[in-house]
Formats: structure tokens, C-alpha cells, sequence
């Protein structure tokens, strides 16, 4: 018994038939999606609505989803794009210090390669009085054995290994006491026990 003439659907399905419309009804407020049209040879008009929440509950729940899988997907490649960048570092990391680790190997073997061809003995020291260097003339000149005559000796070692093979004749005290002097050139000719002189 309601009379719906003055409504916005009725006056739709006065003006255009069949037709369909979003309209929000003014007796419940919901917006709906009405499809109508007339009935032929009666004076009469079905319409039906679906609410619109209705409508498109599934497209939005489909789009939650879609939000909810791409936010995590967004998060796996970000994650995975951090993990990629992290890892590509360290591997840059890693190939350069092998690359500069090759270079002092390269410049040591130089550096050997040159210090084992010097025709002279050579001995180098650090400030705490242990051998850094010892070419191979000096372990030769003094036919010291290679394996035992080390980087790390000091030169009390060195000359009682050399005192033990008879390379060296002496005291090595005395030898320390008069021969090593801070700061100053020592320049001598020394006689050793086989006839040589160095």
C-alpha cells in the first residue's frame, strides 16, 4: 500500500523500459543495484535490487586478497632484493680482498724472487731485534740449513747456529758486545774457521 510514484526508480521505469540503475532508496537508505522492466499485456513493472555491499562483496574480497598477496610478494622481493645486494657486496668484499691479498703475494714473491738473487747476504731486522729478512746468499754463504734458518731468529740464534756448523769462531758475546752497534756502520772482514773470508 506504499506509494512509490515520486521515488527515482519509478520514474525510471515511467521513462525508459526495460532498464537498470544504482539507486539509494530513501525507505532504508541502502544503495542497490535495480534491474526492471514491464510485464507485456498487464499494466504492471517487476524491479529487483541487490545491494551494492552485495554486489561487490566478492570483487572487494577478491581485491583484499590481491592486496594481501601483494603486499607479502612485495615484501619476499624486497627481501630477497636485500638479501641479493647484501650478498653481492660481500662477494665484492671478499673478490677484493683476494685480489689484494694475490698482489702482496705477487710483490712478496718480487720481492723474494729479487732478495734471493743479490749476489750478498742480507739480514734484516725489526725493533725487537728478530730477523724479518734472510736472503738465500746469507743461508748459503753460511751453509745454514734453509729449514731452520727462519724469519723470527734472532741474531744470537743465528750465530750459534753458525757457531754450530763452524761458520763462526769465537764468542757470541763478544761478537754481540763489539760488532752490533746501534746506529753506526760496522764495516769489517771477517775470517771464518774453512779459510774464507767474508
Amino acid at each position: 500500500g506504499q506509494n512509490v510514484a515520486d521515488t527515482a526508480l519509478f520514474g525510471l521505469m515511467r521513462r525508459s523500459n526495460p532498464g537498470s540503475a544504482v539507486i539509494r532508496s530513501r525507505v532504508d537508505g541502502v544503495t542497490r543495484v535495480f534491474g526492471y522492466s514491464s510485464v507485456p499485456g498487464y499494466p504492471l513493472f517487476v524491479a529487483v535490487g541487490l545491494a551494492v555491499d552485495d554486489v561487490l562483496a566478492p570483487v572487494r574480497h577478491q581485491r583484499v586478497l590481491y592486496l594481501v598477496v601483494g603486499t607479502a610478494l612485495t615484501f619476499v622481493i624486497i627481501g630477497l632484493s636485500w638479501f641479493l645486494a647484501r650478498e653481492t657486496r660481500r662477494r665484492r668484499q671478499r673478490e677484493l680482498a683476494l685480489l689484494a691479498e694475490e698482489r702482496v703475494r705477487e710483490q712478496k714473491t718480487l720481492l723474494d724472487a729479487t732478495l734471493n738473487n743479490v749476489r750478498h747476504g742480507l739480514l734484516m731486522f725489526d725493533e725487537d731485534g728478530r730477523s724479518v729478512v734472510i736472503n738465500k746468499s746469507y743461508v748459503e754463504m753460511y751453509r745454514l740449513s734453509p729449514q731452520v734458518v727462519k724469519p723470527g731468529r734472532t741474531v744470537r740464534e743465528l750465530l750459534e747456529l753458525r757457531k754450530a756448523n763452524g761458520t763462526f769462531a769465537g764468542s757470541v758475546d763478544g761478537y754481540l758486545e763489539n760488532q752490533i752497534v746501534d746506529g753506526d756502520i760496522v764495516d769489517r772482514i771477517f775470517e771464518l774457521p774453512d779459510g774464507r773470508s767474508i
